[in-house]
């Protein structure tokens, strides 16, 4: 189960797969608007800027990232590992179960 998405360098997506969607609890059109920072969990979101920067110089990033669901829960967390491919950078996450 993995939480793919496309972006472009400034971290607006430009697509979502399913799991994406579900994981989030986002309508794929709600994302589809959205900037990846506001998936960020809201203690994690200040460091947005310092993550795209990452992309842009060395083209890619791989660490965890904790987002905040459309319910509000902010406690999931995702490794993942980010390559910039030209156009825009792709998103592959795997799901980390919850284990609170």
């Amino acid at each position: 189960m993995e939480l793919i998405s496309t972006y472009d360098l400034e971290g607006n997506f430009l697509s979502v797969n399913e799991t994406t969607v579900r994981i989030t609890g986002y309508p794929r059109e709600a994302l589809l608007k959205m900037n990846l920072s506001e998936l960020a969990a809201p203690e994690t979101r200040h460091l947005f800027p310092e993550y795209i920067r990452n992309i842009r110089t060395s083209g890619k990033v791989d660490g965890i990232m904790q987002i905040q669901t459309a319910s509000g829960i902010a406690n999931h967390q995702s490794p993942v590992s980010i390559r910039f491919a030209g156009i825009g950078c792709q998103s592959k996450t795997e799901t980390l179960k919850n284990t609170a």
